[in-house]
């Protein structure tokens, strides 16, 4: 039996949304439909998810990029 594991990485408002700090634009915004469906597929068969997130420091100097 083949073992699998979703890996959800910065899926983030910032990244995602328009109005977000870090917007990486539209391709943003695409992508979340099909995240939601991945991660639909995994629960159903009862897969592990795991969620990896960026953080910043409220001063962080990549806000200024």
């Amino acid at each position: 039996m083949t073992k699998k594991a979703l890996l959800v990485i910065d899926m983030l408002n910032d990244f995602i949304r328009e109005d977000g700090k870090l917007y990486i634009g539209k391709r943003g915004e695409e992508i979340i439909l099909p995240i939601q469906r991945e991660l639909q597929s995994f629960r159903e068969k009862d897969n592990p998810i795991f969620y990896v997130c960026d953080h910043h420091r409220f001063d962080d100097k990549e806000f200024k990029l």
